[in-house]
């Protein structure tokens, strides 16, 4: 956690993390109230920064979340695991 975590856009950043996945495709909620939910967050809460998490099919999704604000996002989808 500390190594991926060490990020210089995450310092001092509390931390919004968005797991934007699902192994069930119709309970995934749709990528564009996703990415107008991050939006909303990195306007109005300039000491936040957004963290997407999930398997490596989730990469994808978390790059357009990024997309939004490449300086407070970063994507560790697929860079992790539960243990």
């Amino acid at each position: 956690a500390k190594r991926l975590l060490g990020d210089a856009r995450l310092r001092g950043k509390r931390l919004v993390a968005i797991a934007p996945g699902s192994i069930q495709p119709h309970k995934r909620w749709p990528i564009k109230n996703f990415r107008e939910l991050c939006a909303q967050l990195l306007a109005e809460f300039p000491d936040i920064a957004i963290v997407t998490i999930g398997t490596s099919s989730d990469l994808l999704l978390g790059d357009q979340l990024c997309e939004l604000n490449p300086e407070r996002c970063v994507n560790l989808a697929g860079a992790s695991s539960i243990p």
